[in-house]
């Protein structure tokens, strides 16, 4: 994986879920219902 590009990982399915990864973190997720969704950095 990239560290220094963003990086998509998606399934394989119709109705795919995608979730994007920058400096090797994730930091969204793509849900064709939801759209996208940023994943925050709470503890």
């Amino acid at each position: 994986m990239s560290i220094h590009k963003q990086v998509r990982l998606s399934d394989s399915e119709d109705n795919e879920h995608t979730i994007v990864f920058f400096k090797g973190k994730a930091i969204e997720i793509v849900c064709p219902k939801l759209r996208t969704c940023t994943i925050t950095d709470s503890q």
